[in-house]
């Protein structure tokens, strides 16, 4: 336990091969095959060497257990994760002898993208591809393109295609579009405006190839505001 202004912090304290068991049974369902499992170790391995000693110092932890770092304790270990990470034990994924920055995802709208797209800075480890088993590379800044794979027309060789989370969808009222955008707005960096009155149309106004959004336009009855760049757009609709 470690406690700091009145609060009461628990430090799990374990070893680092224990801790990538649980995180793999949380990753994925344990009866996925042993190479998919593998796999997952080998990531999650390397995520936590880079995250190792970066944020907690100050609560004398190395990692928390939310998405933050990597999901723990959720679920336990279970013999298929244990058995993943013992045979993968002390393997990393790494670029140009570097360890790399393991992020990952349960589930994808069908393509990945580059760092610099979400993020900013550089990851050369990144890439912009349909998730097939061929890999190919997308064409979806083109709107028209986009929509048909969304709507099912041109992901027939996706292999999460069939996963529940793979399309959703979120509704609001009028007001309540109004309200998450004005919040919103007043939170986004590089965006002055923080009203457009009533809202008359949303329209994505740029996507990268993989067809992440990158701008998206607003209009009201009092005006429009663009807002860009992946951090903002997510801020935008909570």
């Amino acid at each position: 336990l470690d406690v700091q202004d009145g609060y009461i912090y628990v430090i799990n304290e374990l070893s680092l091969e224990r801790y990538l068991a649980n995180v793999v049974a949380n990753a994925m369902p344990s009866d996925y095959p042993d190479a998919a499992m593998q796999a997952m170790a080998i990531c999650a391995r390397g995520f936590t060497y880079r995250k190792l000693g970066s944020n907690y110092r100050g609560y004398n932890a190395d990692l928390d257990d939310t998405t933050s770092c990597q999901v723990y304790n959720n679920f336990p270990e279970t013999g298929n994760s244990i058995d993943a990470v013992q045979s993968t034990s002390g393997i990393v994924p790494t670029y140009n002898g570097e360890i790399i920055n393991a992020v990952y995802f349960s589930t994808s709208c069908g393509t990945t993208t580059t760092s610099d797209q979400v993020w900013g800075g550089s990851m050369p480890y990144t890439c912009t591809r349909i998730q097939n088993t061929a890999l190919d590379i997308p064409y979806f800044s083109d709107e028209a393109a986009f929509r048909d794979f969304m709507d099912g027309k041109t992901d027939t060789d996706v292999v999460e295609r069939n996963l529940p989370m793979y399309r959703w969808t979120v509704t609001y009222t009028e007001d309540e579009m109004r309200n998450a955008v004005e919040t919103g707005l007043s939170r986004c960096s590089d965006v002055s405006a923080t009203s457009v009155g009533k809202i008359k149309s949303i329209m994505v106004t740029g996507r990268d190839d993989s067809g992440l959004v990158k701008e998206v336009t607003i209009t009201g009855d009092k005006g429009s505001v663009v807002v860009s760049g992946q951090s903002n757009i997510r801020v935008l609709f909570a």
